[in-house]
């Protein structure tokens, strides 16, 4: 198995089992996004991001580029336009120190290793002497944890002793203890078989299972939360994630979502949820 699948699955596990098992990839039909004169489509702000990044990363001067994303007409008229580059300049900034008080002399390792009955290939980039170093130029979510989690579990069982970390917007930091080599090992094989089932039967992994799970997980205990004040809350940000609001579309609007559930059963997807966060909650750094 190549180790790139594996990770793709558990980013979005009902996605890769339309994609990948039935060979089915649904879109939405294309609307007219009508942007604020003084704002930036998703897309091109993505994109412009990311070149700006790239280049700050390695320390390449940015006047050209900045002159070229002027240019292109993506930007806001003017003024607007200028002040858009110079706070999204500020936010890599601060992304780029931060990653810098860890990445000094990054090792890329290419792996192929037997769990049980499987043989996993692939690689690990940014291993630094402290562990893994991911980074992210918006918020974490937890397919971004669930991703550095397995990388991780790699990590560890191949000898890895640091903290796998994950360095997001506006300073956050999410990040794994070390593990013994053995544990990684039971941990990585129960994903594994996860995967084999879930590219069977599509698996209800969902945001708004891991946003309740989030919410209601006790770390200190090791246990979902007693207080039913905590329990009211996590199931209302359930639902909330579900259904969304005016800014933001509630995972039922998922085309992939929608070919599975027809209606929610916040049971189920609040025991698959506890199975599968648990590890990660339960070894994240606090």
């Amino acid at each position: 198995m190549n180790f790139k699948n594996i990770i793709s699955f558990w980013k979005n596990p009902i996605r890769y089992f339309f994609n990948h098992t039935l060979n089915i990839k649904l879109r939405k039909p294309e609307k007219n996004i009508i942007t604020e004169p003084f704002s930036i489509n998703k897309l091109d702000n993505f994109k412009i991001s990311h070149i700006i990044f790239k280049k700050m990363l390695k320390n390449e001067n940015i006047k050209d580029t900045f002159k070229k994303i002027i240019l292109s007409g993506v930007l806001p008229h003017g003024y607007f336009g200028l002040l858009l580059l110079k706070e999204k300049k500020k936010e890599i900034e601060t992304l780029i120190k931060q990653i810098s008080k860890y990445r000094i002399l990054p090792k890329k390792e290419i792996f192929d290793i037997k769990i049980e009955k499987y043989n996993i290939n692939g690689s690990l980039d940014e291993i630094q002497s402290t562990g893994l170093l991911r980074w992210k130029l918006g918020i974490i979510n937890y397919r971004d944890q669930m991703s550095l989690w397995l990388e991780h579990l790699i990590y560890c069982i191949l000898g890895g002793t640091g903290e796998s970390k994950i360095i997001g917007y506006k300073k956050q930091i999410f990040s794994f203890y070390s593990l013994p080599s053995n544990v990684a090992y039971n941990y990585l094989l129960n994903y594994i078989e996860g995967y084999k089932k879930g590219i069977k039967n599509p698996l209800l992994l969902l945001k708004s299972g891991s946003n309740w799970f989030d919410k209601v997980y006790d770390k200190k205990n090791n246990c979902i939360h007693k207080d039913n004040n905590i329990k009211r809350k996590a199931y209302k940000t359930l639902c909330q994630t579900w259904i969304g609001n005016e800014h933001i579309s509630g995972e039922k609007e998922d085309l992939y979502i929608q070919q599975i559930i027809s209606k929610l059963n916040v049971k189920k997807i609040c025991k698959i949820s506890q199975k599968w966060f648990t590890p990660i909650l339960k070894n994240q750094k606090k």
